[in-house]
Parts: C-alpha cells; structure tokens; sequence
C-alpha cells in the first residue's frame, strides 16, 4: 500500500456513541486514552481532532463529514450484525439518545462520498 499523503494537520473525527437503551460503554476511557495520546500532535498543530457524541450522533455526523476533509473516521460504540441483510451495522443514537441502528451501506455512501480513507 502506498502511504496517505495528506497535508498538515491530519484531521480526526471521532464518533461516540452510548444509546440509553443498549448496554453502558465506558466511552469516557476510550475518549480519554485517544485524546491523551494525540495531545502532543495536537499541540504541535499536526493533528487536528473533533469529537461528535450524544444524541442525534447520524445527523451530526452527515453534518460534520460531509464539508469537512476528514482523514481518519473513528467509532466509539456498538456493532452488531444485520442477519436479515448480512451486512454489518454500528449502533449510534437518535434524538431521543436511543439505538438506531446505521447499516454499512449508509456509512459507505457517506464516507464515499466525502472521501475518507481515499
């Protein structure tokens, strides 16, 4: 694989997700230990990290991916398989802060179309 080139700072968006319905993660951990360890890239203006958690986790990402030149797409929550369709699907929260459940064919459109990983 070629190596990403990309232009400085390399941004992060980071997903959390923790439907009341569903059991607790300790997402807080996850964010912390990430956060702790890109600080120094951060500081040094190489690494730029945004964070989306809490209800209507979907809509906030369609909006903040979409305009945005994201280089690294990173998911805190639940994953589950969609035995009907077969395709994996990731648990994120609606208005309510309750599981909706994205199928990998809507997150491949989006990032797709925004371009990530590309």
């Amino acid at each position: 694989m070629a190596p990403l080139k990309a232009e400085h700072p390399l941004r992060v968006l980071v997903v959390i997700a923790s439907p009341s319905d569903e059991t607790p993660l300790d997402t807080a951990a996850e964010k912390q230990r990430i956060q702790a360890a890109l600080q120094p890239l951060t500081t040094q203006g190489l690494v730029d990290v945004t964070i989306i958690e809490g209800p209507d986790t979907w809509e906030r990402l369609i909006n903040t991916l979409l305009p945005n030149q994201t280089h690294i797409l990173h998911f805190i929550g639940h994953g589950a398989f969609d035995e009907d369709n077969s395709e994996g699907v990731l648990v994120m929260e609606d208005a309510d802060g309750k599981a909706v459940r994205i199928d990998s064919e809507r997150l491949r459109v989006l990032v797709r179309v925004n371009r990530v990983c590309d």
